[in-house]
C-alpha cells in the first residue's frame, strides 16, 4: 500500500513538473528582436501590422483578425521585456502606447472596421521613430 502511494505520488510530482515546464515555455515573453521582425510596416516583406492593415483594406476579415491577435499578443508582450536602451519610464511609456495601438487594431478587426484598423495601424506607424531614437540598441 506504501509503495503504490509513494509509485502515485512520484507520478503526480513528475506530470505537475511537465506541465509547469509547458506553460513555462508557453509564456515565454518574445524578445524585442522578434517583435521588431514580426511587426515592421514597410520594407520589402511587410510585417504583420502592414498585411492586417492590407487585409482590412480587402475586407478580408478572416486574415485581419488572425493577424491583429498575434499583433495584440506582441504588443502586450513588448513592455515585458527589459528596457534595452535610455529612460526606464519614456521606455514604458512608449510600451504601453504601442500596446494600445495593437489592441485598436484587433478591436477593429474584431469589429470589421478598416478605418479603426487603419487608425490603429497609422498611429503605429507615427510612434516608431520616437522609441527607435530613444531605445534602440
Amino acid at each position: 500500500m506504501v509503495r503504490k502511494f509513494a509509485l502515485a505520488a512520484a507520478c503526480l510530482t513528475a506530470c505537475l513538473f511537465v506541465v509547469s515546464s509547458l506553460t513555462a515555455a508557453d509564456e515565454k515573453t518574445p524578445s524585442i528582436e522578434d517583435i521588431m521582425k514580426k511587426v515592421p510596416n514597410k520594407g520589402r516583406n511587410k510585417g504583420l501590422a502592414a498585411q492586417c492593415n492590407d487585409a482590412a483594406a480587402a475586407g478580408k476579415w478572416e486574415d485581419c483578425v488572425k493577424l491583429a491577435a498575434e499583433l495584440k499578443t506582441l504588443g502586450d508582450a513588448l513592455g515585458k521585456n527589459p528596457c534595452p536602451k535610455g529612460d526606464k519610464a519614456s521606455w514604458e511609456k512608449l510600451t504601453k502606447g504601442f500596446a494600445v495601438n495593437m489592441e485598436t487594431i484587433e478591436k477593429g478587426a474584431k469589429a470589421k472596421d478598416a478605418a479603426a484598423v487603419k487608425k490603429g495601424f497609422d498611429a503605429f506607424t507615427k510612434s516608431c521613430k520616437a522609441c527607435h531614437d530613444s531605445h534602440r540598441g
